[in-house]
C-alpha cells in the first residue's frame, strides 16, 4: 500500500468512533467553506475591480490558508470567472446537523460550525419570511421603507460620523465631528430635526440633549430609537 494511503486512515476508537470523527471532519469543512466563501464575497464587492481568480491562485502557493478547498475554488474561477454555472441554492444531506446536536448534548460550543449550517438555510426561502417580518416591523416603529431606497443606501455608505473607509477616499479617515457621549451611534443625516438652532432640548429615549449639539451633529439615532 502506498505511503499516503497508510497515512490517510486511522482506527479512531471503539464502535461508532469512525463515524463521529468523520462528522467532525465535515463540520470543520463546512466552517472552512463558509470562511472562504465570505472572503470571496468581500473580494468581489470591493470598490474597485480585483483580480479575484489571480488572488485565489496566489493563495494556493505558500499561503497560510492554502488547502484543497481553495484549490477547487481557484480552478473553478479559472474555468468560469463569474461563477455563472452554479446557483445560490446549497444542498446538503443534513449530517452535520447531527454534529451540532451532539455538541449541544456534550455542551461543547461550536459557533463557527453551527453558523455555517445556518447559512446553508438562507437560500431555501424561510429567511424571506423572517426578513419580511423585520421590514414590516421596522416600518412600523421608524417609518423605514418597505424595500430598497436609494437615499437610505447612500446614507448607509456615507452617513456614519466616524473613522470609516469610504469608496474613493484613498484610505483617508472620515472627519470626526462629534462631542456626544462615547458609545452613541451617530448619523449626520438622519433625524436632522432632532436638534434645531432654536436652543430647545429634545427628548430622546430616556435622555435629553440640548439643541446646541446640532453644531457638531444632527442627532443620535441610537438614542432617538430610529434604528439605522
Amino acid at each position: 500500500m502506498a505511503d499516503w494511503a497508510l497515512e490517510a486512515h486511522v482506527h479512531a476508537g471503539p464502535s461508532g468512533a469512525g463515524h463521529f470523527v468523520k462528522l467532525v471532519h465535515n463540520g470543520i469543512e463546512f466552517g472552512m467553506l463558509q470562511a472562504i466563501a465570505e472572503g470571496f464575497g468581500l473580494l468581489r464587492r470591493w470598490h474597485a475591480p480585483l483580480d479575484v481568480p489571480g488572488t485565489m491562485e496566489c493563495w494556493r502557493h505558500g499561503s497560510v490558508i492554502r488547502s484543497w478547498l481553495v484549490d477547487l475554488l481557484a480552478e473553478a474561477l479559472r474555468r468560469d470567472p463569474g461563477l455563472m454555472r452554479p446557483s445560490a441554492d446549497i444542498e446538503d444531506t443534513g449530517e452535520v446537523n447531527w454534529l451540532v446536536m451532539d455538541a449541544m448534548r456534550m455542551e461543547v460550543p461550536i459557533p463557527v460550525i453551527a453558523q455555517s449550517i445556518m447559512q446553508l438555510l438562507v437560500p431555501r426561502g424561510a429567511s424571506e419570511d423572517a426578513a419580511k417580518a423585520i421590514v414590516q416591523t421596522r416600518h412600523g416603529f421608524g417609518g423605514h421603507p418597505f424595500g430598497p431606497e436609494a437615499s437610505v443606501a447612500q446614507e448607509r455608505q456615507e452617513g456614519r460620523a466616524d473613522d470609516v473607509f469610504r469608496p474613493g477616499s484613498q484610505g483617508q479617515a472620515a472627519t470626526r465631528s462629534t462631542t456626544l457621549p462615547r458609545g452613541w451611534l451617530l448619523s449626520r443625516k438622519r433625524c436632522a430635526s432632532a436638534a434645531s438652532a432654536s436652543g430647545k432640548t429634545r427628548s430622546t429615549v430616556g435622555r435629553t440633549f440640548p439643541a446646541s449639539t446640532s453644531r457638531v451633529i444632527s442627532c443620535s439615532c441610537a438614542a432617538l430609537g430610529c434604528a439605522m
